[in-house]
């Protein structure tokens, strides 16, 4: 039959001007609630959420269904030191393909935990990411490539932003991956190593 996609939420909003700066600030109040996606039932935790001229703040927005979740909590804005939250739980890869376009034609599965952070590291930096992520299970088509995970760190001597992955099956490693992010020159640089081992299931796809 039929998906369904549908809910019930409430929520207050709210448009002024700052008495102080004269910049709009609309703020949202959101009230306990569920959603409805194809035929799974997610709540929605009451949180506010406000625009301050171009600074982002949302606190402690969560949607969830049993251990399942997405949580963001955070500020974003072009001051320093500001910082935004995403953690995610069993985030199934197939149910998150309905919201991002494109991606259900890749035909994924697999099951996503981890944290992502946008923040600045020190004053006058460019806005930067830290993540960690894994990623269970996960496939293409009807093939299963074991377990994906990223992490991310900062260096501080090299000002540089550093990116490691890596991909699990049994206990082989048929890719791993290694990056380099500079702000100041915005510039990547990426190696990847392959091994032999289910490299003929990624060329089905990639090849």
């Amino acid at each position: 039959g039929e998906k369904s996609y549908s809910g019930d939420l409430r929520f207050d909003l709210d448009f002024s001007r700052d008495i102080h700066d004269g910049e709009l600030l609309s703020q949202m109040q959101l009230y306990d609630g569920v959603m409805v996606f194809g035929d799974s039932v997610w709540n929605v935790a009451a949180s506010q959420v406000a625009m301050h001229g171009e600074e982002l703040t949302v606190n402690h927005f969560k949607i969830n269904k049993g251990d399942a979740f997405v949580h963001l909590n955070g500020v974003l804005g072009k001051e320093d030191g500001k910082r935004m939250s995403a953690d995610v739980n069993n985030i199934s890869l197939r149910r998150l393909s309905m919201f991002v376009p494109g991606m259900q034609r890749a035909n994924l599965f697999g099951m996503l935990s981890g944290n992502c952070v946008i923040s600045d590291y020190q004053p006058g930096q460019d806005n930067y990411f830290e993540i960690g992520l894994q990623l269970d299970n996960w496939g293409i088509g009807k093939d299963t490539l074991g377990v994906l995970t990223l992490n991310s760190i900062w260096d501080i001597e090299s000002q540089n932003l550093i990116l490691r992955g890596e991909n699990q099956y049994d206990r082989n490693i048929p890719f791993s991956l290694y990056a380099t992010y500079s702000p100041e020159s915005d510039s990547l640089d990426m190696e990847v190593q392959l091994q032999t081992v289910r490299i003929n299931k990624l060329n089905e796809y990639f090849g």
